[in-house]
């Protein structure tokens, strides 16, 4: 039989092998609850480093430049990360 992947002792010792990809333990953060394009609305909660407004949408972070703690926005989702996002305020 043919094996297609690494494999590692099982950490609890109990002489088991697991099988781990090239890649990792296969572990995947969960998908953003934000899609680029779209329309969200939150509060900006905090500042960023670079002096972003920071809000969260599900727990997910988005930046929004040009906005300041205590705002109430209406942002587009212009970039998605693995663990942030990126939005610009949408003018009515």
């Amino acid at each position: 039989m043919e094996s297609s992947g690494y494999t590692h002792a099982d950490p609890a010792g109990s002489g088991g092998r697991r099988r781990v990809s090239q890649f990792g333990s296969g572990f995947r953060p969960p998908a953003a609850p934000v899609e680029e394009g779209k329309v969200y609305e939150a509060k900006i909660e905090d500042m960023g480093r670079e002096g972003d407004g920071l809000c969260r949408v599900a727990n997910f972070v988005v930046f929004i430049p040009g906005t300041k703690v205590g705002d109430q926005v209406k942002f587009k989702v212009t970039k998605v990360l693995r663990r942030v996002a990126f939005g610009e305020v949408v003018h009515e």
